[in-house]
């Protein structure tokens, strides 16, 4: 790439960190994501993506994989006079980058979407190659924790916080919040939802092929506006089926009797909200995981059109970010339900 500052912490895709709150003070170490009820800023970083590593170059201390990378294999190549390389799952090696004892680096794929962040502890031999064998984190900040038989039945409602922090030197611009579709978005057709109670929802063209088999869905009208958030318990080629009134109206929006114009969309269960950190640096604290926040937005964008915006943050300040998270009361529960949303930004 060639441009100043490529591969130095804190830039470009490093601008923008996403930290847990629940510390004693700024920056002081908590990295239980249970605990991340708001307050001070930790040390301590959300963890989207983890690895198992094989082969390690023993200076090289992995401190982040960049949620760009997906799962896969990546590579970390060391060479005798102080670059690294990274090779990102399914992609080639990209640029070198030179790193001295005590530094920090994010190196970058041949797609520079795909990066991780390394330190180098100590002077010894980078020559080698190491394995990185990326996986999804489980019950992080993001998804919480398991749902028991327990709390299936009664229903779940959990809310965490985050701060965004502006790691660089400089500010971070034009921060976009909004949710990821998990499925393609389909326009309704001759079964919809009627203004109460269960029913159906299916599809005028194309199929739910590819949703998850059971999971929430937002209903909008056709000016892309939110009408209802549902939670359907099957899923068949070209139907939803929502068999239970509780799973109606979730979060508070709805319910609302469908049109012929309506689309639906599969999205994770969360909603998100920003959240102005007073003169201390902090944002409010609740109680337990299950008291709402008072006094936030919430957001249910499903695009960057549509989600929340922080036009500027400047460098070395921080803006609280909450996410509620659901399960409805007796929802049939999966294996695993994907909790994801979209952090765009401007990086310097």
């Amino acid at each position: 790439m060639n441009l100043s500052g490529w591969g130095d912490e804190g830039r470009f895709k490093d601008a923008l960190r996403v930290h847990l709150t629940g510390a004693a003070s700024t920056g002081a170490p908590q990295g239980d994501p249970a605990l991340a009820l708001g307050g001070y800023r930790a040390a301590d970083e959300v963890c989207w993506l983890g690895a198992i590593i094989d082969d390690p170059i023993y200076p090289v201390v992995l401190e982040k994989v960049f949620a760009g990378n997906g799962v896969g294999t990546g590579y970390i190549r060391g060479d005798e006079d102080g670059y690294l390389y990274y090779t990102g799952p399914g992609d080639s090696e990209g640029e070198g980058c030179l790193i001295g004892a005590g530094e920090t680096k994010v190196l970058y794929s041949n797609d520079t979407d795909k990066a991780v962040r390394v330190y180098r502890d100590g002077g010894a031999s980078l020559y080698g190659t190491m394995k990185l064998t990326i996986i999804e984190a489980l019950n992080n900040f993001l998804a919480a924790g398991n749902i028991s038989t327990a709390d299936r039945a009664a229903g779940v409602s959990v809310y965490r916080a985050a701060m965004l922090y502006a790691a660089g030197p400089v500010a971070v611009a034009d921060v976009q919040v909004y949710l990821r579709e998990l499925g393609v978005a389909r326009t309704t057709g001759g079964q919809r939802l009627g203004a109460a109670g269960t029913g159906y929802i299916s599809s005028r063209a194309g199929t739910f092929e590819g949703w998850p088999v059971r999971g929430f869905a937002q209903v909008r009208d056709s000016s892309d506006t939110l009408k209802e958030v549902v939670y359907y318990n099957t899923r068949d080629i070209n139907r939803l089926t929502i068999g239970d009134a509780n799973y109606r109206g979730l979060f508070g929006v709805g319910p609302v009797a469908g049109a012929a114009t309506d689309t639906v969309h599969a999205v994770p269960g969360i909603r998100y909200a920003l959240e102005a950190p007073g003169g201390t640096g902090a944002i409010q604290t609740i109680v337990n995981e299950n008291t709402a926040p008072g006094g936030v937005s919430w957001g249910y964008g499903i695009t960057a059109a549509t989600g929340s915006t922080l036009s500027l943050l400047q460098a070395g300040n921080g803006y609280g970010l909450w996410v509620h998270r659901i399960h409805p009361p007796g929802g049939v529960l999966l294996d695993e339900m994907k909790n994801i949303f979209h952090l765009n930004y401007k990086g310097a």
